[in-house]
């Protein structure tokens, strides 16, 4: 109950919702685009089975996310820094998209900005 009353926890349960929200319209717009390049019979059951999977995948995301977020034991200890396993999957996470955003894989070309 503690939980419920607590202003961090509320925030951050309407900052989680307000971003679900914007994820969701994105994955909406994203499936409506490319099942608008099916055949018009197939339309209907492509845009179902995207939705469908786009809503499974982001719960097993967030509950992977909050055991990895829960994970206490220490991946690496030495006698001056410690690195728990959290801190180690969002520096790996972290250099996987610097990586991408690098060398996009099977070839797709992302946005440049700047002047490089």
């Amino acid at each position: 109950m503690e939980l419920l009353l607590d202003p961090q926890a509320r925030i951050a349960f309407l900052t989680l919702t307000a971003l679900e929200l914007v994820l969701g319209i994105d994955n909406i717009i994203f499936i409506s685009i490319l099942v608008d390049r099916l055949p018009a019979g197939q339309r209907e059951a492509a845009r179902h089975i995207g939705l469908v999977l786009a809503m499974f995948m982001r719960i097993a995301l967030l509950v992977t996310l909050a055991w990895i977020i829960g994970l206490t034991v220490p991946l690496a200890h030495r006698t001056d820094v410690t690195v728990q396993v959290p801190t180690q999957y969002t520096d790996i996470g972290a250099l996987t998209a610097v990586q991408i955003s690098r060398d996009p894989p099977g070839g797709l070309e992302l946005p440049r900005f700047g002047g490089g």
